[in-house]
C-alpha cells in the first residue's frame, strides 16, 4: 500500500506480478537484520503517527470544532 509503505523506509513496494522482486526483497531481509529491525520500526511509528484510533479521534474532533467554529461565525455575519 503505496499510503503507508515508504519504499527502502519501512517496507519494499513490489508489483503483484513481480515474483524475482518479492524473492529479492525477503532475501534482503533475511540476510539484513540490522534493516528489517528499522523497517518494522519505522513502521509502526508511521502507524502510530498516522493511523492510531486516538490520534485519528483527536484530529476528527479538532476539525469538526473548527467548521462549527466557522459556520456559527458565518451565520453571525449574515
Amino acid at each position: 500500500i503505496p499510503e503507508i509503505v515508504q519504499e527502502g523506509r519501512n517496507g519494499f513496494l513490489i508489483s503483484p506480478d513481480d515474483l524475482p522482486g518479492l524473492v529479492t526483497a525477503l532475501k534482503r531481509l533475511v540476510d539484513e537484520p540490522t534493516l528489517r529491525d528499522e523497517m518494522g520500526e519505522q513502521g509502526v511509528k508511521i502507524v502510530r503517527q498516522n493511523y492510531d484510533a486516538v490520534t485519528n479521534t483527536s484530529r476528527l474532533l479538532e476539525l469538526l470544532k473548527e467548521v462549527i467554529h466557522q459556520e456559527q461565525a458565518g451565520k453571525t455575519a449574515q
